[in-house]
């Protein structure tokens, strides 16, 4: 299976670097969701996983001052629970509020903020806003994250784009003495579980800091659960043009920031003989956003399976927009 892969066990290509998660990442324009202006609609989306993060996490990185230079203590203080009002405490000038977040870690993570455990939480304010979560499988199957939750929670907020499902968290350097191999590895890996999240965040974190530039990138991706905010919402004719025919299996909620589409009952691997009536939902929303998921280019992200291989990450990116098998 997806998660027991021989790829990430010990010895593994992937040299124990990467954890099979329940995984969330998402985008945010910053004048309009800065942590200064709204940190309860932020604390909100903290507190879905922050029952996890207190039991899994006993380090925070925090950059709690503009300028992205760090707190020097990393044990976590009762304050640092409600880290964006800790933030609005210390500086509320949206203008010059850049360079600033935290970093929840897991204790079983030995690579500090460049590492790869199976609980963390990551939101850093750069020209968008990011936030990331990872939760342990186990976590997921006992049903200890609210799917209905964590949806209120990113409804309430002026997303760009989310995408949250299956997914690995990821070290930010492989411990291989040939990357190479180990990229190829994961480009195998890819091809057999297609709806896997496996791009670390930086891949996707290169918005440009005008609004009029995000359809320069375009979405994050697709994944179980799907949010499409503005622009992209807008050039792909709206709400109602986006869920058009959708699949029965498909559930749609609209607000008045973005649609957020959960693509069947839960999320999945893509393996194939197992998923396939699954990736059909994908497939069938990737067509809708074909338009703008705008990169055409091998240049515009970080490549996902290494600079020597930059067509082969560009096809893993468009699987789900281009006709065909979508296979990387």
């Amino acid at each position: 299976m997806w998660n027991d892969d021989p790829i990430l066990m010990p010895g593994g290509a992937l040299h124990g670097e990467a954890n099979p998660v329940f995984r969330l990442t998402s985008y945010f324009p910053y004048h309009q969701a800065h942590p200064y202006l709204m940190p309860d609609a932020w604390q909100t989306l903290l507190d879905c996983f922050l029952p996890l993060v207190r039991g899994h996490c006993d380090r925070i990185i925090l950059w709690d001052r503009p300028g992205a230079k760090a707190r020097r203590g990393k044990r976590i203080l009762e304050a640092d629970w409600r880290p964006f009002h800790h933030l609005s405490s210390l500086e509320n000038d949206v203008k010059s509020g850049i360079f600033t977040g935290f970093s929840f870690l897991d204790r079983a993570d030995a690579l500090e903020g460049n590492g790869r455990g199976p609980c963390s939480v990551r939101f850093f304010v750069g020209s968008s806003i990011r936030f990331e979560a990872c939760i342990p499988l186990e976590d997921w199957a006992q049903g200890r994250l609210s799917i209905d939750a964590l949806a209120t929670a990113l409804q309430a907020l002026p997303y760009v784009s989310v995408m949250a499902g299956f997914g690995l968290s990821l070290g930010e350097r492989y411990g291989a003495a040939d990357p190479d191999a180990t990229h190829h590895a994961l480009r195998q890996y890819a091809t057999r579980y297609p709806a896997i999240d496996m791009a670390r965040d930086e891949d996707r974190s290169f918005f440009p800091g005008s609004p009029q530039d995000f359809p320069l990138i375009g979405i994050a991706g697709i994944s179980w659960l799907t949010g499409i905010g503005e622009p992209f919402r807008s050039m792909a004719g709206g709400a109602a043009a986006l869920a058009a025919n959708a699949p029965a299996e498909v559930q749609l909620s609209d607000g008045s920031f973005g649609s957020l589409f959960r693509l069947g009952a839960g999320p999945v691997s893509g393996e194939a003989g197992v998923d396939d009536s699954a990736l059909a939902r994908y497939r069938w929303l990737g067509r809708r956003l074909s338009t703008v998921w705008s990169p055409r280019k091998d240049d515009t992200r970080a490549p996902v399976f290494g600079r020597s291989a930059k067509p082969q990450s560009l096809a893993w990116e468009r699987r789900f927009y281009d006709s065909g098998p979508g296979r990387a």
